[in-house]
Parts: structure tokens; C-alpha cells; sequence
């Protein structure tokens, strides 16, 4: 009889065990797509940043394209920011993408077991923490990009009035 009234005992204190492991592991997750809200908010910013920047890169190729002759410095420095939007329209995607995994888990996750929540909580924090360093990257590169364009498009404008007297 002791037996199974230890048994039972057991049972009994591991339930509860695992009924608090779980409800442990359901806060840390709701904790988590807080985080990832948030992150989600701040990825649509940069996204709005890129468009305006891409937007503001496109206008200065249309320009330097009417000038004669062209001036080859430009052209590569156009050419190499080129390259970098492509690395952070990767970036952006790759991060549209790991937020639309978040809410597939989200949709499943009370179904999951103690084992499998912990292991997507531990991947979404890895995901999260990439996201970061990512958007630390990529707000300096969108603020670098920013001042480097306003500097071109200052020397386009002085380039095309100087060239404007010559053509006539």
C-alpha cells in the first residue's frame, strides 16, 4: 500500500512539475512575441527607409544618365550601393519570413510538448538576437547610405549647373 501511495505521490508531484514547466514555458513564449512584435515594427521601418533610399538612388541614376559626359566615379559609387541594397533586401526578406515562422509556431504552440516549446522558445531567441544584430547593421548601413547620397546628389546638382552654362 505504501508503495502505491508513493507511487501515486510521485505521479501526482511530477504533474504538477511538468503543469508549472509548462505554464513557465507559455510566459516566456508570450514574452518572447512581444519581443517579436516589436522587432517586426522596427523591420517595416527599415523597410520604409530602404524603399525612400532606393527611391532617392534610382532618381540620382536617371539624373547622372542625362549628364555627358559621365562621370565614372559616380557611376561605380552608384554601382557598389547597388550591390548593398541587394544585401539588405536579403536581409529584410529573410526577416519577413522567420516573423510569418513565428506565427505558424504561435498557432501551434499549445499544442506542443514541454520539450518541443523549449526548443522553439531557444530558436526564436537565437532568430531574435540575429534580428537585432541584423537591424543594428542595418540602420547604420540605411544612415551611412543616407549621408553618402545626400553628398552625391549635392555634387550631381553642382555638376549639372556647371554643365548646364557649357551646353548652351
Amino acid at each position: 500500500m505504501k508503495k502505491i501511495i508513493l507511487a501515486l505521490t510521485s505521479v501526482a508531484v511530477l504533474a504538477i512539475s511538468c503543469d508549472n514547466k509548462s505554464k513557465e514555458l507559455d510566459e516566456k513564449f508570450t514574452k518572447l512575441m512581444s519581443q517579436t512584435d516589436s522587432l517586426q515594427t522596427v523591420s517595416s521601418e527599415f523597410q520604409a527607409t530602404h524603399d525612400k533610399i532606393v527611391t532617392m538612388h534610382n532618381s540620382m541614376k536617371e539624373k547622372m544618365n542625362t549628364m555627358s559626359p559621365i562621370d565614372s566615379t559616380l557611376m561605380a559609387t552608384m554601382a557598389e550601393h547597388e550591390v548593398v541594397f541587394a544585401s539588405q533586401t536579403a536581409v529584410l526578406e529573410e526577416q519577413k519570413k522567420m516573423m510569418a515562422g513565428y506565427s505558424e509556431v504561435a498557432s501551434k504552440f499549445a499544442t506542443l510538448t514541454a520539450e518541443e516549446k523549449e526548443a522553439q522558445i531557444n530558436t526564436i531567441i537565437e532568430n531574435n538576437a540575429k534580428i537585432i544584430q541584423e537591424n543594428e547593421n542595418l540602420k547604420s548601413g540605411y544612415e551611412k547610405m543616407m549621408m553618402m547620397h545626400e553628398e552625391l546628389m549635392a555634387k550631381l546638382n553642382d555638376t549639372t549647373v556647371v554643365e548646364t552654362p557649357e551646353k548652351k
